[in-house]
């Protein structure tokens, strides 16, 4: 049975202020802003490889460690992929370095867990001051034991996740937690984007056993189309990234920003248009292009002929009001004398 959300008891209420939100944002406004009224829970970040699913989780960690000099955080790694020179990195990148990185870096403990049984035993020891559980990745953890016919895997996942849950809820922490992505078919009708193609993996009871689900694409994927500093950076380090809120307990479904990154530091976007200028041009009925009728030099102006251009716009506009008041006249000639 997949856990419920309570409502806190009355007598409880006057503690919830007591209680400071955990979550300290990514650092990119634009996501933050759509997560703005989440603060204590189980985040779910889910995305194809190589996404940046462990970079935003590193960002909302270590925001945490800096943020509250007492606060600790728990990484719970399930494939030995846990890489200190990253985490320092993105310290760097808030200007955090030398002896005070390496106080912080002090607080973050990871740990290898790879089975189911290593987990509850690791939750069972998380120390009072922790406020952020990581856990990279759920799909390592939970895939072998939903691959067979029995149940008793996802009975496992559903169990685990439960238990994540309960400590995050009861020790009000910010729990991250990374899943892959399988594929949709058609398409994902919970994302705002048809071209979504993605869902995140380990079935669909899984996204019910968190408060909120961020799906990470890469743009080109979302949008169809790479603009030119993404194409420069192909097989680089770094890329565009649109985070979407597909399902949240506490904030706004639906909403999305897109990310850019370095590799290191996340940077706020303008989203490209979905609709290119020549469109969104003529549907608000302009001219655009290469006119079919007038002088060689008229019909050879283009974007870099200004000047011409005005003037093609300002021909047809002196076109319509002739026909216009044509149409008035022959309107006046019919109706004839009274």
């Amino acid at each position: 049975m997949l856990l419920k959300r309570l409502p806190l008891p009355a007598h409880l209420q006057p503690l919830v202020p007591l209680l400071a939100p955990a979550f300290a944002g990514f650092g990119a406004a634009g996501v933050d802003d759509a997560l703005a009224a989440f603060g204590v829970g189980v985040l779910q970040l889910a995305g194809p490889p190589r996404v940046g699913k462990t970079l935003l989780a590193l960002h909302a960690a270590l925001r945490v460690l800096l943020a509250d000099a007492e606060a600790t955080a728990h990484w719970l790694d399930t494939e030995g992929a846990f890489n200190a020179s990253r985490a320092a990195a993105v310290l760097a990148a808030y200007g955090v370095e030398g002896e005070e990185a390496g106080a912080v870096l002090d607080r973050l403990t990871v740990s290898r867990v790879f089975t189911p049984d290593a987990l509850f035993d690791v939750l069972g020891g998380i120390d009072a001051r922790a406020k952020v559980l990581v856990l990279d990745n759920a799909g390592a953890l939970f895939r072998d034991g939903l691959m067979g016919s029995s149940a008793e895997g996802h009975a496992t996942m559903v169990s685990a996740m439960e238990t994540l849950a309960s400590l995050t809820h009861t020790r009000g922490l910010l729990t991250l937690v990374l899943n892959a992505t399988a594929s949709a078919s058609p398409t994902n009708p919970a994302s705002v984007f048809t071209a979504t193609t993605l869902k995140p993996a380990l079935g669909a009871s899984f996204p019910f056993t968190c408060d909120v689900e961020l799906l990470l694409q890469d743009s080109a994927r979302v949008f169809g189309l790479a603009d030119e500093g993404e194409r420069e950076r192909a097989g680089k380090a770094g890329l565009r990234i649109v985070v979407e809120v597909v399902k949240s307990r506490v904030s706004t479904s639906g909403v999305w920003a897109v990310v850019d990154t370095d590799g290191t530091a996340l940077f706020d976007v303008v989203p490209p248009p979905r609709d290119d200028e020549t469109t969104a041009a003529r549907s608000a009925g302009y001219i655009t292009g290469r006119p079919a009728i007038g002088p060689l030099a008229a019909t050879l102006a283009g974007g870099s002929n200004k000047p011409n251009q005005r003037a093609i716009l300002r021909a047809h506009q002196v076109g319509l009001e002739a026909d216009a008041a044509a149409a008035r006249g022959r309107g006046t000639a019919n109706a004839g004398p009274r």
